[in-house]
């Protein structure tokens, strides 16, 4: 229970694509720092979604996205009262990230994919 942020990512057909992206500017040669940053800014890789989630105490959570063939979702559902504790400095990597100054918090991540 509590409050959480929900993001999700998506890699997939034109969506973080850079290379659709190249492909539309008719595949240059050379590419100019103008171009470079085109496809720079466009395909950043920043979550598609991010909003706020509260969770009651014994109630489920389901949040639906649409999968097209070919894409890549990662969903991350962060406590935000952790979040807010950590400030910048992260949450760490793995099991590390885990026991991180002995506190209570939850992170869940979920990558789905359809081939």
């Amino acid at each position: 229970m509590g409050d959480y942020q929900l993001q999700v990512y998506c890699v997939g057909y034109q969506v973080n694509d850079v290379y659709a992206d190249y492909l539309k500017m008719g595949s240059p040669h050379d590419l100019s720092r103008e171009q470079v940053r085109e496809l720079a800014e466009k395909n950043n890789g920043k979550a598609a979604v991010t909003e706020h989630v509260r969770i009651g105490a014994g109630k489920s959570f389901e949040k639906e996205v649409r999968l097209r063939e070919n894409e890549v979702f990662l969903v991350t559902l962060e406590a935000e009262a952790r979040k807010e504790e950590e400030g910048e400095r992260g949450w760490g990597k793995g099991k590390e990230g885990a026991r991180m100054y002995g506190k209570l918090w939850m992170r869940i991540e979920m990558l789905i994919t359809v081939i």
